[in-house]
């Protein structure tokens, strides 16, 4: 499993929510839920990168190419627990990388979306590494968290009531056990990130948020403490040979 360190800046705010709450401040969790609703409208991107040294994406983060854009807001709305459970079994979706590199801003993406055991259809889009800006339910704009996002995706695992695929990845209807893990080589020097397992977090983090696969609260600074929703039903089936680009 992938480790990642929480900046001391993001626990020291965490530390000042716990204290606000504490001294009668607003209920999180209250204020979270009323803002899943609301930040459906209020996806925009602006230009950025995925961190430091990070080649800038010029265009938005989602544009469908073809095959439909069904994927967008694709899980919004369902019931997260049972989902968990295994309760909600479809759609699923599994993920072919067609264009990727670690330089590479925008890659392009075949989802195979599964609405039942038998019946799939491919829609093919872009995913650009640019910054999600969103509202709040109070109509408070801020950046998203994606980091949190990755740390959910980087934990998924196959209920044990649903059935899989164990290591093996397909292009469905079966999910594999790890559905986003697929820990990429060490290229670089001891305890440095691998560029090309950065930006794939980074790009997924951001098929998630679009899928509505993450919703705002399990998105936001409590999310990393909070009960997480680990949700098996998109994964990545694989890499097209030829297409990582420098």
């Amino acid at each position: 499993m992938k480790q990642h360190v929480l900046p001391a800046a993001i626990a020291a705010a965490f530390c000042g929510l716990l204290g606000g709450c504490a001294n009668g401040g607003p209920d999180i969790n209250g204020f979270v839920q009323k803002a899943n609703s609301a930040v459906e409208s209020a996806i925009g991107s602006v230009t950025g990168g995925s961190g430091a040294g990070a080649t800038a994406a010029s265009g938005p983060v989602y544009t469908p190419i073809s095959g439909g854009s069904s994927l967008s807001g694709l899980f919004a709305g369902q019931n997260q627990q049972r989902a968990n459970y295994g309760q909600i079994p479809y759609p699923r979706v599994a993920l072919d990388y067609l264009t990727y590199g670690a330089n590479l801003p925008c890659w392009k993406i075949r989802a195979t979306i599964w609405s039942s055991p038998k019946r799939s259809h491919d829609e093919v889009f872009q995913i650009c590494d640019a910054p999600i800006v969103v509202k709040d339910a109070v109509g408070q704009a801020g950046t998203l968290n994606t980091q949190a996002i990755v740390d959910k995706l980087d934990q998924t695992r196959a209920p044990l009531n649903v059935v899989n695929t164990g290591e093996q990845r397909t292009r469905g209807p079966l999910p594999p056990l790890r559905a986003m893990s697929v820990p990429l080589a060490s290229t670089g020097p001891m305890f440095q990130a691998n560029p090309l397992q950065v930006r794939l977090d980074a790009i997924n983090a951001r098929i998630a948020y679009i899928a509505g696969y993450v919703p705002l609260g399990d998105s936001s600074l409590m999310s990393v403490v909070s009960s997480a929703f680990y949700d098996y039903r998109i994964w990545i089936w694989k890499f097209e040979e030829g297409g990582q680009q420098s």
